[in-house]
């Protein structure tokens, strides 16, 4: 906190300067406290019901603390629940020392009139008597704050960092607005000012005036920051401009849980370091939150469920990607839009001098083409940079997003007008290395052509004098560019079909549909999409490959925006060719190169190892042919190395290699998929059990376990005395034995196998049933799927075996059983 506000809570004995600290502290600690202090510690808070059970005990349920009484009751702590949903590091620390200020006030109040005995022994459902005023109004007014983006609607004078008492005399003198943000914010100016003796109480009769019985009342707004049990995804499912599609603001909340637990920072921060996503634990069972205009809220619970329920299927609905969905342009709509704006973008450029209106209107039809062929939000879009010259030149100038034009000098080839976008990559939160040349080179720029005219429009706005000393092409705020463009939409369909969101998403569901892989359509346009969290961590996409989906997803549609138009289509460009070597998305995607050096690398050492003469020396040999063994499984079935990657024998079924592969390890098994084992990986499954069979006949006395003990597919480890430890084959000791062939982490044929499966042309539900990636509504076994394994299995045996037969994985037998 700023100096002087720690200053005066020293000098006031206000003992509140690691309040943060603290909290965070216990919270980390939470489970190491429960140990020492009692399991009750760690419990949520419970609260009995006046029903009673046919035992006489009575009922036990959970107290939410953010909504309702106990939300009234415990106002000021609810609120330390509460983040900012801005990412700004400056407003997030200017919202906590507001919430520090709102804390000093409280405690001043506490002092002055209610004693510490009887605040600690409080126990009623209400909040303590005493209060000349309740902090409930002050606490809400942060609670709303919470979900703000910014805090720019706070005056600029209300400077949290001032000291306790300069704070309060600037906060004396705020008035209410008329925004409903204002209001609250005055009650909270209110509160601080007379904590600190600056403003008088103002005098509670009745009820204190409240909604809500025993004034409770319905308290949902705030933000609440998540803890790495839970992943949080915006589900892009409402539309606030069409009247016919406005779901409302969702998101999907997905509970993360290993061995039935919801997992702890400490174990999120070991699947990080092993870059294993927590995400890919996420358990079946979804909460989806959505913020509801009052209005709804009022109809009552049974309308909340029916709602509810009818969003959960819109859910599963729109996951299907499918091409005729209503969220998406018709191509009569986007012959409209185009249409129209192109007529009134002609007619604006017949004028000499453009006014102010007429500058606006000519910007954002130039914004709807920006985000049409690139995918871009309006915010992304007003980026744009123009970026003349050789292309080399230009890919070293960072931004989000530019218009690539060659300057006439160029050859032919190399003359193509290019969106450059930059492209999505998987927000990691640990910094790993791979060695040089083992992976896939990466970058961050993804270039398409011009496939649709779009880039014209900007050309001619850069072209023009009173745009040609501009520092920023597209000057004016995002919110007015919205409302020139909503207006516009209106004007070309009073129906509001055509939406500034429709706009936005046409090209990503146009790539979805065309491609069928989610995760290209994140590649392409930089965008995110809840379908591809998890994805997006195990595909590292080719720049040709993605060059390629772009082109033909627009020449499938743009004739037919032509033709609707009644004029003939014109698709010439000259092909820039992109290299094949260079990629987007996933680090440690290995190359096939390096696969095949790694495989080739184990087996050499095999061979080496099977002149053993110590009992050291077969251990080792033992240990190569498990690593073996276990790597052919996985780059077979693509199964996560999150529990012991092998299936025995007996779990696959001998005539059709089926087993069910239950690699998640959560209660629901949501993840959990048939998987196919072709025939030479079985019969390398059957050499490694007669390998184990023969060596705990001869070694039993070597072993620090029983037999019945030593699990199906182990690592032995050296103990003293000359006994060895059979160890389960784990993430953490695969990684140890990989190093020495390959040093990456023990998932890297996850990314590889998804990788290679969708660039040699795999359908893409093929790939995310093997992977078992899937989402509401994408489930292979779902009620109304029309998934066939019988089809699964013979497109995986059209290119799995190959893909194994290529890298050199082929059934070796163990030397303690050749004849």
């Amino acid at each position: 906190m700023n100096e002087s506000f720690a200053l005066y809570c020293a000098e006031h004995q206000i003992p509140v300067k690691q309040w943060a600290n603290i909290a965070n502290w216990v919270l980390a600690h939470g489970e190491d406290l429960a140990e020492t202090i009692g399991e009750q510690f760690n419990q949520r808070p419970e609260k009995p019901e006046e029903e009673h059970s046919a035992s006489g005990y009575s009922k036990v349920s959970l107290i939410n603390p953010l909504v309702g009484r106990c939300a009234t009751r415990n106002s000021l702590y609810t609120v330390l629940l509460n983040s900012l949903a801005s990412k700004n590091v400056d407003e997030r620390e200017r919202y906590f020392l507001m919430v520090g200020q709102l804390i000093v006030a409280h405690v001043h109040v506490c002092r002055k009139y209610i004693p510490r005995q009887k605040y600690e022994d409080h126990a009623g459902s209400n909040e303590i008597a005493g209060y000349p005023n309740t902090p409930y109004g002050a606490s809400h007014a942060l609670r709303v704050i919470s979900n703000e983006e910014d805090l720019d609607f706070c005056p600029s004078g209300l400077d949290p960092k001032l000291s306790p008492h300069l704070f309060a005399q600037v906060a004396g003198n705020q008035s209410s607005g008329r925004n409903d943000l204002s209001k609250h914010l005055a009650g909270y100016c209110r509160f601080v000012a007379r904590a600190h003796g600056l403003l008088k109480w103002s005098n509670r009769k009745g009820g204190g005036g409240r909604r809500g019985r025993g004034g409770g009342g319905r308290w949902i707004s705030g933000y609440v920051n998540l803890g790495p049990d839970c992943e949080v995804v915006p589900a892009e499912v409402g539309d606030p401009d069409d009247p016919h599609g406005d779901w409302g603001k969702q998101v999907v909340v997905q509970e993360v849980l290993e061995n039935g637990v919801p997992i702890t920072k400490k174990r999120a921060r070991q699947l990080y370091a092993a870059d294993i996503h927590p995400y890919d634990l996420a358990g079946e069972d979804e909460l989806c939150l959505t913020e509801y205009p009052c209005d709804e809220t009022k109809k009552g619970i049974a309308g909340l469920i029916f709602a509810a329920e009818g969003q959960a299927r819109h859910i599963a609905m729109e996951h299907q990607m499918l091409p005729w969905q209503y969220r998406s342009l018709t191509v009569s709509e986007l012959a409209s839009l185009l249409s129209y704006s192109s007529d009134c973008f002609r007619e604006l450029l017949q004028e000499q001098h453009w006014s102010d209106a007429q500058a606006l209107q000519a910007e954002t039809i130039a914004l709807i083409h920006i985000s049409l062929w690139t995918g871009s939000t309006l915010d992304r879009a007003k980026t744009l940079e123009v970026l003349p010259g050789d292309k080399e030149a230009a890919k070293k100038i960072n931004c989000e997003l530019a218009l690539f034009v060659p300057t006439s000098t160029q050859s032919n080839e190399s003359r193509i007008v290019e969106w450059r976008i930059r492209s999505y990559f998987p927000k990691y939160r640990v910094h790993l290395e791979a060695p040089a040349g083992v992976t896939r080179r990466r970058t961050v720029y993804m270039y398409v052509p011009d496939l649709a005219g779009g880039a014209q429009f900007v050309r001619e706005l850069v072209s023009r004098k009173e745009y040609q000393n501009r520092e920023e092409l597209f000057s004016r705020s995002v919110s007015e560019y919205r409302r020139a463009l909503r207006a516009l939409l209106k004007t070309i369909d009073p129906s509001k079909r055509i939406t500034v969101e429709k706009v936005r998403s046409y090209l990503f569901h146009r790539i979805a549909c065309v491609s069928g892989d989610v995760t290209q359509a994140v590649a392409i346009t930089g965008c995110e999409h809840e379908l591809a969290q998890t994805r997006i961590y195990y595909t590292t996409h080719s720049l040709k490959v993605l060059r390629n989906v772009y082109v033909k997803a627009l020449q499938e549609i743009v004739p037919f925006v032509y033709r609707a138009l009644g004029r003939e289509p014109r698709l010439d460009f000259a092909e820039a060719v992109e290299p094949a070597t260079i990629h987007v998305g996933s680090r440690f995607c290995p190359t096939r190169e390096a696969a095949r050096e790694t495989t080739a690398k184990l087996r050499n050492a095999i061979k080496k190892a099977t002149s053993y003469r110590t009992r050291e020396e077969f251990a080792d040999y033992h240990n190569y042919f498990t690593l073996y063994t276990v790597l052919m499984f996985g780059y077979t079935t693509s199964c996560r190395a999150i529990i012991s990657p092998f299936l025995p024998t007996s779990e696959i079924d001998p005539e059709t290699g089926l087993a069910a592969l239950a690699d998640k390890d959560g209660p629901d098994h949501h993840k959990s998929r048939l998987i196919w084992i072709p025939h030479e990986v079985r019969k390398q499954i059957r050499n490694y059990e007669a390998h184990r069979q023969a060596l705990l006949g001869s070694w039993r006395e070597y072993l620090t376990k029983p037999l019945a003990d030593i699990p199906d597919c182990f690592f032995l480890h050296k103990k003293d005395k000359g006994r060895f430890v059979p160890e389960l084959v784990r993430p953490a000791t695969l990684k140890q034995f990989m190093k020495a062939f390959i040093d990456l982490p023990a998932n890297v044929h996850r990314r590889f196998l998804r990788t290679e499966l969708g660039e040699s042309g795999c359908p893409s539900e093929i790939v995310n049933a093997f992977i078992g990636h899937w989402s509401r509504g994408e489930e292979p076994f779902s009620w109304f799927s029309s998934f066939s394994y019988h089809e699964h299995i013979a497109t995986l045996e059209r290119y799995v075996p190959p893909l194994l037969k290529d890298l050199g994985w082929q059934p070796i037998e163990s030397t303690l059983t050749k004849k």
